[in-house]
């Protein structure tokens, strides 16, 4: 509603209200259009799709046999075979034993783990490398519990990244050490400024990951982690990662770099919060991996859970991605 009178009361275009509200603008035209036509009536909820997939789960369920030989009894139903639906099945299926379905629409699971070719080149659709997955890690060891170890990693080339513009070619070493080695030997003159803006990436991570670490710990140790975070405080967490920048470094073409990475979080510095620029950058301070050949075979030798994907005569143009024991 507040979008309608954006433009019929207060004179806002119909694109300039949407970017506002954060809607597609054929979107807008289109509610536009029915609140015109049929007043506050037009703007009711109009959506099945919540209906549809309750119809379509009860029929999932049921306990004919007429999914090609499989069991159609699960324990859990997944809709949406992207990365996380497929994370959270193969926890489900491995950890927890259960039977799980994975339902998705595209003719591949993966989501943003898609690479298509085109004219004999390789395009990733999202995701292309991954920062912090050394041994031992957290998140190399989440990625080889999902994929029963059989997903291998490359590493990068030392210099992954390079940020090129009229008066500055800086190419960022995976390695934090010759990271900050190299932009003070550039600029001399703001050592300090350039160490300490390293320093509050270690510090705002680890004040960030403590927050995180909140909503998954047993609650009886929350408040202990809070207070932990709390002593903690990194001020300039809270604060843009332009006004970070602007305030601790005179010259812009050093800010022009280090500000360089903002296309990983999708907010330009002067919106974004100085946390998420500090997680981006932290990820990357050791370089990067990404997936080697390609999607790994899901069916181990002598393993109970096992992966199909087949195409359903019930379901037209929908696809199901089964993990089950």
């Amino acid at each position: 509603m507040e979008l309608v009178k954006d433009v019929t009361e207060r004179g806002r275009s119909c694109y300039a209200a949407a970017m506002a509200h954060g809607v597609p603008a054929p979107t807008a035209r289109k509610w536009l259009g029915r609140y015109l036509a049929q007043g506050i009536a037009g703007l009711a909820d109009r959506s099945s799709r919540l209906c549809n997939i309750a119809s379509m789960v009860s029929r999932l369920n049921c306990p004919s046999d007429r999914w090609g030989g499989m069991k159609s009894r699960w324990d859990a139903i997944v809709i949406g075979s992207g990365v996380g639906g497929l994370a959270a099945a193969a926890l489900l299926a491995r950890v927890a034993g259960k039977r799980v379905l994975v339902l998705g629409q595209h003719s591949e699971p993966g989501g943003l783990t898609h690479v298509f070719r085109c004219n004999g080149a390789s395009w990733d659709v999202g995701i292309h490398y991954v920062g912090e997955l050394q041994e031992g890690y957290p998140i190399r060891t989440s990625l080889d519990c999902l994929s029963a170890g059989q997903l291998h990693w490359n590493k990068t080339p030392d210099e992954l990244e390079r940020f090129i513009y009229r008066s500055i070619n800086f190419a960022v070493p995976s390695d934090p050490g010759k990271y900050e080695e190299r932009l003070v030997s550039r600029f001399p003159e703001q050592e300090t400024a350039i160490r300490l803006y390293f320093r509050d990436i270690r510090a705002t991570t680890r004040w960030t990951r403590l927050g995180f670490a909140q909503s998954f710990i047993p609650r009886p140790l929350v408040n202990f982690v809070w207070l932990v975070q709390h002593l903690t405080s990194a001020k300039v967490a809270q604060t843009t990662a332009g006004n970070d920048l602007t305030r601790n470094f005179r010259s812009p073409l050093l800010r022009a770099p280090l500000a360089s990475q903002w296309g990983g979080y999708g907010l330009p510095p002067s919106q974004s919060a100085f946390a998420i620029h500090a997680q981006i950058v932290a990820r990357k301070l050791d370089g990067a991996r990404f997936p080697e050949g390609t999607r790994p075979n899901r069916q181990r030798s002598g393993e109970e859970n096992r992966a199909s994907w087949r195409r359903s005569s019930h379901m037209p143009g929908r696809d199901f991605y089964s993990v089950r024991s």
